[in-house]
């Protein structure tokens, strides 16, 4: 997988507000017909999945879009940028599906991109 920063001329700090974090299951269950439950780690690395949230101008739009497509190739790359609440430099990569990113109206000539990230170890 290819690595690719965020860019520097879209918003680098995101939206305290638009924050979540989410743990990935690592544990997988199985219940017999007799006897308790089997539970069993199937990976080694916790994993956390996290909401991001910026506030965007209609040409920061554009720049994201044409990033995430080119770039980014649509999600399949890995994306490097700060962590929203350590400020740490982390490698995500994308949550794809058939919504990969999100831009709503906020009102005058601001949007709102919202994405969710995997942190990566």
């Amino acid at each position: 997988m290819i690595e690719v920063p965020w860019p520097s001329d879209l918003p680098q700090h995101p939206t305290r507000s638009g924050y979540s974090e989410e743990p990935i299951g690592a544990v997988t269950a199985f219940k017999p017909e007799i006897g308790p439950d089997l539970a069993w780690r199937h990976t080694t690395v916790d994993l956390s999945d996290v909401g991001f949230e910026f506030v965007l101008s209609y040409a920061q739009r554009a720049r994201f879009v044409t990033w995430f497509r080119r770039d980014l190739a649509s999600g399949a790359n890995r994306v490097v940028m700060a962590h929203p609440l350590t400020g740490a430099t982390r490698t995500w990569a994308w949550r794809l599906g058939e919504k990969p990113w999100r831009i709503v109206h906020r009102g005058g000539l601001e949007l709102t991109l919202s994405f969710v990230l995997t942190e990566l170890p």
